[in-house]
């Protein structure tokens, strides 16, 4: 359905906003711990992360309770664990604003 009317005005230009899509989108090629890494990566313009950021991407993982597959690649995942590593993805920035696109609607 076309939205009928509404609005979203974002008056603070250094609002850190999140997204999460209804599928989780990992790259194959890179690990659970990796892609939870990716937003860091693309925020410090492609810099190599460091320790504090390494450390704040397992707690993400522990957060989630994939802590024990930080190594893994996606196809190893179950379809819960790769939407889980999403969210850790999408939270590791800390935003102050977390945009749903139904990831947690199974498909039908």
């Amino acid at each position: 359905m076309p939205p009928a009317r509404g609005s979203i005005v974002l008056r603070d230009a250094n609002l850190r906003v999140g997204f999460m899509f209804q599928k989780p989108l990992l790259l194959p090629w890179r690990t659970t711990l990796d892609n939870v890494l990716l937003p860091v990566e693309i925020q410090l313009g492609g810099s190599v992360v460091d320790a504090t950021d390494r450390h704040r991407a397992n707690r993400m993982l522990e957060l989630v309770g994939l802590s024990e597959f930080a190594g893994a690649y996606p196809y190893q995942l179950s379809g819960g664990m790769q939407q889980r590593a999403a969210l850790a993805r999408a939270l590791i920035s800390d935003p102050d604003v977390l945009l749903l696109d139904e990831p947690f609607g199974a498909p039908r």
